[in-house]
């Protein structure tokens, strides 16, 4: 299993965005909140 370096780049893009948007997005809301 040889991953090319565009989808290594890509995944973890992905998993960036989802773990901004599971943890990142929720903790703004509440700072912006209270």
């Amino acid at each position: 299993m040889d991953l090319k370096f565009t989808d290594e780049q890509e995944l973890i893009r992905k998993m960036a965005r989802y773990f901004s948007q599971s943890v990142i997005a929720p903790a703004v809301k509440d700072m912006y909140h209270n």
